[in-house]
């Protein structure tokens, strides 16, 4: 089922050529940074239903702002949920710089890597992020696709654990994209995303999705927007 939704997207996206800058593919991030002086602002909202658990809603709130056009600083409040499972909710600080290694009519290839650490809202240790990954964007089929490594520590992901993190855009149209994002391993973030991206103006894109965790556990239907001013 994952290979038929991945050659789907694919086939679309070979028709299209049309590539916009985001600070994040969904749930894993991107090789763009916020462009210079400008700043951005997202929000995930995930929800799901079952039988042990009941009703839950979870999500984050991320922002960013361009110090230049090659490096980002963000902040961002992680693991907010409404199911009083409230272990890991953190408020974290840092930066993205990233690195065009390859350029030409047909290929951009970027290279980016993060850090971001802060504090427990909870009193848990202090939370910590670490990634790098590189992107090739195929300009002349409008397809992109990211690959990383990353590693956080429990108060982010529910482990110390490393993780490898994959993604694939696909532009349809001026306005609308394919995603799939996949983080893995057993970590609370440890799931695929398939979604459908929408963007009206520029500024502003919405995310429409479904999120499945990789070992267990209910897919949830995912949403998530982005304003950059």
């Amino acid at each position: 089922m994952k290979f038929q939704v991945i050659s789907i997207f694919l086939l679309v996206g070979f028709f299209c050529n049309f590539t916009r800058a985001q600070s994040l593919i969904v749930g894993i991030p991107s090789s763009d940074t916020t462009p210079k002086e400008k700043k951005a602002i997202a929000f995930e909202l995930q929800s799901n239903t079952s039988e042990k658990l009941g009703d839950q809603l979870s999500g984050f709130l991320f922002s960013t702002y361009g110090v230049s056009e090659s490096l980002e600083v963000g902040v961002s409040v992680l693991n907010l949920s409404n199911s009083g499972n409230d272990r890991n909710d953190s408020l974290i600080l840092g930066y993205k710089k990233n690195r065009t290694l390859k350029e030409n009519d047909f290929v951009k290839v970027v290279g980016a890597i993060g850090q971001m650490a802060g504090p427990s809202l909870v009193g848990g240790p202090l939370a910590h992020w670490h990634y790098a990954l590189v992107s090739q964007d195929f300009r002349r089929i409008g397809v992109r696709l990211t690959q990383g490594l990353s590693y956080a520590n429990r108060t982010v992901y529910g482990q110390n654990v490393p993780s490898l993190m994959l993604g694939l855009e696909h532009r349809w149209s001026e306005h609308w994209m394919g995603v799939i994002d996949w983080y893995s391993g057993d970590h609370d973030y440890a799931a695929a995303i398939y979604a459908v991206q929408f963007r009206p103006v520029h500024e502003f894109l919405v995310f429409l999705g479904w999120k499945q965790p990789n070992i267990g556990g209910a897919g949830s239907v995912m949403t998530e927007m982005a304003y950059e001013f």
